[in-house]
Formats: structure tokens, C-alpha cells, sequence
């Protein structure tokens, strides 16, 4: 996935979350500009959703998006929200290797090195 599609992804994830656009046009454009897959971006925006709401999200979605979300909720949301966005991540990688029994090596360094950022500030 290119940072040009991640961009887009994430900026029309958020204009759902604020009420400035809807699911079903987001998932038309995306789909028309960039082929993603509507139901891809139905996922994409559900964990964006769960992140701020502080939700334990059962799919998964690929690392490197999330790390740009996780980025950007910070940048957009301040530190309290990305606290949350990253405490729902943690929730997740826990019922992924509790329920399916799948090692989440890469998304668990993920997950520390935004941890690590946190404590550094």
C-alpha cells in the first residue's frame, strides 16, 4: 500500500468519524480513484473508529496503515486520544493471539515502539 492511498484512507476515515462525509461515498471514491476494495476500506475505517472510541477491533488490518493512523491520531487528536487509539490497539493484538492463536511479532514491535514514543515525551 502506497503512503498516497494510506493518506486517503486515513483522511476520509476521519471526515466519516466528524460527520463531513459518509461511509458509502468514501468507499465509492476510494474505490474509483484508487481500486481499493470497498469492503477493505469498510474495515479500514471501523478500526479507525475503534482506535479513537477505544474499542477492541476482532480484524486486523495491515501494520503499516496502522502506524500511519496511530501517527496521525496523535498529530490530529492530541495524546489523549492517541493513549486510547493505542490502549484499543494493545486490545486487539491480545483477542487476536487469545482467540486465533497467531503471533503478532511485528504488530507487538509496533505496538512498543509507540509505546516507547509515549514514554519518551
Amino acid at each position: 500500500m502506497t503512503q498516497e492511498v494510506m493518506i486517503a484512507i486515513y483522511d476520509m476515515a476521519k471526515a466519516i468519524y466528524e460527520g463531513n462525509d459518509t461511509l458509502k461515498d468514501c468507499k465509492e471514491r476510494i474505490n474509483r480513484i484508487y481500486g481499493v476494495n470497498v469492503n477493505s476500506f469498510a474495515t479500514y475505517y471501523r478500526t479507525f473508529k475503534y482506535m479513537l472510541d477505544g474499542v477492541c477491533d476482532k480484524r486486523g488490518i495491515n501494520p503499516e496503515l496502522r502506524d500511519y493512523m496511530l501517527k496521525r491520531i496523535h498529530k490530529d487528536y492530541g495524546l489523549e486520544s492517541y493513549k486510547i487509539a493505542l490502549n484499543a490497539y494493545l486490545m486487539f493484538l491480545d483477542y487476536d493471539e487469545e482467540h486465533k492463536h497467531i503471533n503478532k511479532i511485528k504488530e507487538r514491535e509496533l505496538y512498543r515502539k509507540h509505546l516507547m514514543f509515549i514514554s519518551n515525551m
